[in-house]
C-alpha cells in the first residue's frame, strides 16, 4: 500500500480516538447538553443548512469512485457518456 494512504488511515483513526476521548470528558464535566452529539442536534435546529451541507460532504467522501484500472474500456466509456447527460 501507499504510504501517503497508510497516513491518511492513520489520521481517520486518531482524529476519531481523540474525539472519542474528548466526548467522554466532556460529558463527565459538562453533562450531556454539552457532548457532541446534542451539540449537533441543537445546531441542527438553529441551521437546517448545515445538516444539508454535512450530507454533501459525507455523500463525497463515501461515494464509491469508479476505478478506470478495474474494469474494461467499454464499461469505462459507458460510465463517462452517462455523466456528461
Amino acid at each position: 500500500m501507499n504510504k501517503w494512504r497508510n497516513l491518511t488511515g492513520y489520521l481517520i483513526m486518531a482524529s476519531v480516538f481523540i474525539i472519542a476521548i474528548y466526548d467522554v470528558f466532556i460529558i463527565q464535566k459538562g453533562g450531556k447538553e454539552a457532548s457532541i452529539s446534542q451539540v449537533l442536534i441543537d445546531y441542527s435546529y438553529q441551521y437546517p443548512i448545515g445538516v444539508f451541507a454535512l450530507g454533501v460532504v459525507c455523500g463525497h467522501l463515501f461515494w464509491r469512485m469508479p476505478d478506470k484500472y478495474k474494469i474494461n474500456e467499454d464499461e469505462y466509456k459507458k460510465v463517462l457518456d452517462w455523466r456528461k447527460k
